[in-house]
């Protein structure tokens, strides 16, 4: 990690707004607080990660190895906790989008029913969490990276889409609202769920590091091939022309010898090129915000079922539910022969 990568890391763990404005130049959007922790005047900080940068761009501060800044912000993150909260940053209560029953309509198929009417709303606090997992890639070469997992606290389904948007957002440090929180499952089945995903991104970024390696390791496989054939060919003719029997004895032991040092080698090869993972949980934060609950009143034939959907102001969009069965998120509504939402699949599976 280098002086950039860990001065921004720092300040979106602390949930400012950091934007990369030019090679090696980085713009820190800070709070109050934080402006007066470091003693900044100023709420718009650049900071340049090159002398030349630094000195095209004055009024830039330039961090570098012994610089004031970063000796103060090292000194900051030994102190920084591995758990964090953040929390919405706004008191006023949300409220449903204007053409949510266009919404509706464009995201979710109610099969066989009319549209569905909002019979009423709330507001609730709602938690993400996020596992910060820090893993090891080990081969010929050395790989260290933070993998996050972004995990809903009520569904324990990971949504790492929604990472990105945090960092256009400011948290405020405690609750400026009084919204009930909405239940969520246990935090044991959350971090259970993280894991899982884990397992399958670095096992992902596992295979591309092998696939970025592989040119290297078939160059080294190649060679080692040439090298042994060459070996193996010159020790067979050396066999075929001598009638010695002595002699033959030892040349059957060189090349008995030369066929197990190759694959020997072989092995060694191609196990220094696979990839290894060691990981574990570094760090993480929760993140408090609104969910508006929707309750629908969707009538098919001459019945009417209840159904609960989530708006969420985040990304501004409606989320999916997940099917009581086989525990997906799904889009398209019908109903079990009980009369429960579900998916159609878990309906074709079990008519």
């Amino acid at each position: 990690m280098n002086n950039r990568e860990f001065v921004t890391a720092y300040f979106r763990r602390m949930g400012v707004v950091v934007e990369e404005t030019g090679f090696e130049l980085v713009d820190v959007l800070l709070p109050a607080e934080l402006a007066a922790q470091f003693e900044f005047n100023t709420e718009v900080l650049r900071l340049a990660f090159d002398y030349e940068v630094a000195q095209e761009n004055p009024g830039s501060v330039f961090v570098t190895y012994g610089s004031h800044l970063l000796d103060r912000l090292t000194r900051a993150a030994l102190k920084l906790g591995r758990f964090v909260e953040v929390f919405w940053p706004e008191a006023d209560t949300p409220h449903p989008p204007v053409r949510l029953e266009r919404m509706l309509a464009d995201e979710f198929d109610f099969v066989k029913c009319r549209a569905p009417m909002v019979e009423r709303w709330l507001v609730h606090e709602h938690v993400y969490y996020r596992f910060d997992f820090r893993c090891v890639f080990q081969s010929y070469d050395k790989v260290e990276e933070i993998t996050p997992v972004l995990v809903d606290g009520r569904t324990g389904w990971v949504q790492n889409e929604l990472l990105a948007l945090w960092t256009h957002i400011i948290p405020a440090g405690e609750r400026l609202y009084h919204w009930p929180r909405l239940d969520g499952r246990p935090p044991a089945e959350i971090y259970h769920q993280a894991c899982r995903h884990l397992d399958h991104l670095a096992g992902e970024r596992a295979d591309a590091l092998e696939a970025g390696s592989a040119a290297h390791r078939d160059r080294e496989l190649a060679k080692m091939e040439r090298y042994f054939a060459e070996t193996i060919s010159t020790t067979m003719r050396r066999m075929s022309k001598t009638e010695d029997a002595t002699r033959r004895q030892r040349l059957e032991q060189q090349l008995a010898a030369a066929k197990t040092d190759r694959r020997r080698r072989e092995k060694d090869i191609r196990e220094r090129y696979t990839v290894s993972i060691q990981a574990g949980l570094d760090g993480l934060v929760l993140y408090h915000q609104p969910k508006i609950e929707l309750h629908l009143r969707v009538q098919q034939r001459n019945k009417t079922f209840p159904f609960i959907l989530y708006y969420n102001p985040l990304d501004g969009r409606i989320e999916p539910p997940l099917c009581p069965h086989c525990r997906r998120p799904f889009r398209r509504v019908t109903r079990d022969p009980d009369g429960t939402p579900c998916c159609p699949e878990c309906i074709s599976l079990n008519p």
